[in-house]
């Protein structure tokens, strides 16, 4: 009895939260398109101004509301990812990925287990596989061409703190979005940095740091990121959009 009780409850908590997870993806989904909007438009005249552009003071009500949702409910939304991640099934981890965390990704976007995928709503990614524990910082959007490959550990930012700003913020030279063109072949454990734009089949090597934007089938090494070699241009290999292995 106490057994049925307690599976019941836990199937109540996981069915509950699928549908708050459901909600408030999409509801931040349309939420950063507007930030990211916003941002623009307030870089923009602070450029052309030559001052920087002060917000409006939010009222308290509507301070309280955003508190919640980028502390308490992106808090609960990275845990359940990570909690997805975990899951011993490719086919599962795909369906929540793009029917509850609303990632714009298709059947054939193998994600292997254990990844993290932070604001997974601005993910774009088609024919593509990502290698087991990586960590995709989609807060500025990240956007894979067709046949990219990921290995394992790849860390991609999208923002970061500037080290010389006197409160340690996020300045807009420090965040925007990551795009990997086709058949890029991002190797294990490197790391992607904001605002960089890995070209068309370009390599990027293991344990490099990639900083700026890598040139068309450029092979890439060291930290920084340098060019080492060109790659072949003749590439027509496929991915078939299948996971190669079935319970991870």
């Amino acid at each position: 009895m106490i057994g049925n009780i307690v599976v019941y409850i836990i199937l109540a908590i996981v069915l509950a939260d699928i549908i708050i997870m459901s909600v408030y993806c999409r509801f931040m989904s349309v939420l950063d398109k507007k930030r990211m909007v916003r941002r623009k438009q307030i870089e923009a005249q602070r450029i052309s101004e030559g001052v920087s552009v002060s917000q409006p003071k939010k009222k308290l009500v509507k301070r309280i509301i955003i508190y919640l949702i980028d502390h308490y409910f992106y808090g609960l939304m990275r845990y359940s990812v990570i909690v997805v991640g975990k899951i011993p099934s490719g086919f599962i981890r795909n369906i929540l990925y793009r029917f509850v965390f609303c990632m714009k990704i298709t059947k054939r976007t193998v994600i292997y287990g254990g990844c993290e995928i932070r604001s997974p709503w601005n993910f774009t990614a088609d024919n593509c596989v990502v290698s087991n524990n990586c960590l995709l910082d989609c807060r500025n959007e990240i956007k894979f061409g067709q046949n990219v490959v990921l290995g394992a550990g790849v860390h991609i930012w999208t923002e970061q703190h500037d080290v010389n700003s006197p409160t340690f913020k996020v300045t807009e030279r420090n965040r925007g979005p990551v795009v990997v063109g086709d058949r890029a072949w991002i190797c294990s454990d490197t790391t992607i940095l904001p605002n960089v734009n890995v070209g068309e089949g370009a390599v990027l090597a293991s344990r490099a740091c990639a900083t700026k934007n890598l040139e068309p089938f450029g092979v890439y090494a060291g930290i920084p990121a340098k060019k080492i070699s060109e790659r072949n241009k003749d590439l027509v290999y496929e991915l078939n959009g299948k996971s190669h292995w079935k319970f991870y």
